[in-house]
C-alpha cells in the first residue's frame, strides 16, 4: 500500500494482492517506523456505517474509511479509483484510493 500525500490531497495506490485482502479482510494497515520509536500508522478500512470516504488522524495513526457495499464493488469491479472530499470547516482535503493496474493480471 503506497501512501503519497501532496498539499491537500492524499493518495493510496493498492496493488492486486492488496486489493484482494482489502474485500477480504476489511482493512489494510502499514506502518513507517521513525527514530526515536515512533511510527506513523496508515489504515484503510471499510465500514458498514459510514455513506462516503472519511478520514481521521489521532495520535500516530490516519485512517481513511470506505463506506463497504461501494468498496466491495470497487474491489471486485473494473473502476481504478475511489475518491473523495473531506471536509472540516474550510479545510479539505481530497482523498483517492486507486488500482495500481501495472501488478493485476492480464
Amino acid at each position: 500500500m503506497k501512501l503519497r500525500i501532496s498539499g491537500r490531497s492524499l493518495r493510496v495506490r493498492l496493488l492486486h494482492q492488496e486489493v484482494q485482502r482489502l474485500a477480504r479482510e476489511g482493512h489494510l494497515q502499514e506502518e513507517l517506523l521513525l527514530p526515536p520509536g515512533r511510527a506513523l500508522r496508515y489504515r484503510l478500512a471499510l465500514a458498514q456505517e459510514v455513506s462516503a470516504l472519511t478520514a481521521s488522524f489521532s495520535g500516530e495513526l490516519l485512517e481513511i474509511r470506505l463506506p463497504r457495499t461501494e468498496a466491495l464493488a470497487w474491489c471486485h469491479g473494473e473502476e481504478v479509483a475511489l475518491e473523495g472530499t473531506v471536509r472540516q470547516g474550510e479545510s479539505e482535503v481530497r482523498i483517492a484510493i486507486e488500482k495500481d493496474f501495472d501488478s493485476f493480471p492480464g
